[in-house]
């Protein structure tokens, strides 16, 4: 019961964070009626404040939300996937515009995803440093998502750009402003990694009993269990 509890408490963070960016798109805050379409000003703003609000609770290192367009824009928390030489301060932007974008200067057609610094202070982009090729819709998260249409937790997997073993809980986005049934816009998703469940665990469980000890092991070991890379 300690254990379930404790676990809850751990895992509410990130849920509370999407319930909220999930909201806006629901409400038209960040989402208009094509050829508007994403607001992406008030979409950046509001993932970066959020995930300046998660640094106080852990490392819950990434934030991100795909399209069905093809778009993606994703905050990784400061000093995560940066390249060698830069500041220990940065946020990390990883953005596409839709399923068209081409990276030309890293020598990447369509679909490409891009990555930028962004300042510590505003997350406001800033300097490209690499590129990808990637599709949101063809990832796991995206499309078992999208088939379920409800929030779910991901299986354990390998974060693609840190290497750090993770999972993240997803929400399906939907256009509720739309005349008819809600129109199906896209995936919002923030991770966490597994070490710092374990250290939330462990920290809980300090008597040193076997029980207690068995579920931080348990937790630490099932992250080599799922190879599959997000996002």
């Amino acid at each position: 019961r300690q254990a379930k509890a404790t676990l809850e408490k751990s895992l509410d963070v990130p849920v509370m964070n999407s319930q909220l960016l999930r909201d806006s798109f629901q409400n038209g805050l960040l989402y208009r009626s094509p050829p508007q379409g994403i607001n992406w000003a008030d979409l950046s703003s509001l993932e970066f404040a959020q995930i300046r609000t998660l640094q106080g609770f852990g490392r819950y290192y990434h934030l991100w939300v795909g399209f069905d367009d093809g778009a993606f824009l994703g905050f990784y928390d400061k000093g995560a996937n940066v390249a060698n030489g830069a500041p220990a301060d940065v946020f990390t932007i990883s953005f596409m515009p839709n399923a068209d974008h081409e990276c030309p200067a890293y020598g990447i057609g369509k679909p490409c995803r891009e990555y930028f610094y962004a300042h510590p202070d505003t997350g406001v982009m800033t300097t490209s440093f690499h590129g990808a090729s990637y599709d949101c819709r063809l990832r796991g998260w995206y499309s078992t998502t999208k088939l379920l249409m409800t929030n779910r937790w991901s299986n354990l997997y390998i974060d693609k750009s840190t290497n750090h073993p993770a999972f993240a809980f997803c929400n399906p986005l939907t256009n509720l402003t739309a005349s008819g049934a809600p129109a199906f816009l896209g995936v919002l998703c923030s991770g966490v990694y597994i070490t710092d469940l374990s250290d939330a665990l462990q920290s809980a469980f300090s008597d040193g009993s076997d029980d207690d000890h068995q579920s931080v092991i348990y937790v630490r070991a099932a992250s080599a269990e799922n190879e599959s890379s997000y996002p």
